[in-house]
């Protein structure tokens, strides 16, 4: 039996058949469910109220995208969408993303944005703030005509916690420049915050990866061989980096590790025989002298090896 629209609170009603039509149901299949309104009424309800009349409609698209979607299987993807909805942000043109092989096409994006209502809004949103506030639009250049963008705000602090500068960061085109930056970090500190700990990060990651050339690694294995220690290189080889890192060197880089071992055995091995040699010249005559070079040998070989056994590690 229908109830007339006079029968039930017109807010409540509303509301579910708002909810109903989000479900996937249509017009046709809601006119037959008993307890809701007829089509004649939900239009007249529409004319006369227009923030219900727009409802209705973000409703019955959503719903259909539902309806779509179960029949030819989901095609929206959220990781996509989003990184097209930066690229627009950054002022990327649709005509030219739709083109790229990492874009969707520009019939799947025309079904995204009739499945998807959010989507649609967002999109529309992206592309308005690129017109009206990207630089080169506008030309206002990327000092000041940049307004906050919180995807662009995580991929610098991401940039700068993997070990880019901010002065590299920012010669990039697509991201904000000096004074546009400087305004997102005095009115948002929750940004400056994670870039400031970004730059920690990034300064020990720097650290750890800079100036690791094949000379200096020659140098630091000749160093060792010739007498040295790890620590010793860090503190005396010219461009070494400190003890910290050059361990971190060690365990990151396995062939400089086996070069390093392998100078550790020939130092050893070079000491053993500079006190055969000793033995073999002492006499009677040179006991005293000989006593203190071989407790000098015996002393340094306990600091490289910690007083322990040598086993291939200082």
């Amino acid at each position: 039996m229908r109830f007339p629209p006079f029968a039930y609170p017109r807010a409540e009603m509303q509301d579910r058949v708002i909810a109903r039509l989000e479900a996937g149901c249509g017009l046709r299949g809601l006119d037959r469910e008993p307890g809701f309104p007829k089509r004649q009424t939900l239009h007249s309800w529409g004319k006369a109220d227009p923030e219900f009349a727009r409802r209705l409609a973000r409703a019955r698209a959503w719903g259909k995208g539902i309806r779509v979607s179960a029949t030819a299987g989901p095609v929206f993807d959220a990781d996509r969408a989003e990184a097209l909805l930066v690229k627009v942000r950054l002022g990327g043109a649709l005509k030219d993303l739709v083109k790229r092989p990492a874009g969707p096409t520009r019939l799947l994006l025309n079904r995204w944005r009739r499945e998807r209502p959010d989507f649609d809004a967002a999109l529309k949103v992206a592309a308005w703030s690129a017109r009206g506030f990207h630089g080169r639009r506008k030309g206002w250049g990327r000092q000041k005509g940049w307004p906050y963008d919180e995807a662009v705000a995580d991929l610098i602090v991401l940039r700068v916690l993997r070990g880019e500068v901010l002065p590299a960061v920012m010669a990039d085109p697509d991201m904000p420049g000096k004074d546009a930056l400087a305004r997102w970090r005095r009115d948002h500190p929750e940004f400056a915050g994670a870039l400031r700990l970004a730059h920690r990060s990034g300064f020990r990651v720097r650290g750890r990866a800079r100036r690791r050339t094949p000379a200096l690694l020659a140098a630091i294995v000749a160093h060792i061989q010739d007498g040295g220690s790890v620590r010793s290189a860090a503190m005396t080889v010219p461009g070494a980096p400190n003890i910290s890192n050059l361990r971190q060197w060690l365990k990151a880089d396995r062939a400089f590790a086996v070069d390093v071992a392998w100078a550790k055995r020939m130092r050893d091995d070079r000491m053993m025989d500079a006190v055969l040699e000793l033995g073999g010249r002492a006499t009677r005559a040179t006991a005293a002298g000989d006593a203190g070079r071989f407790a000098t040998m015996r002393r340094r070989f306990g600091q490289l090896h910690g007083g322990r056994k040598p086993r291939g590690s200082d």
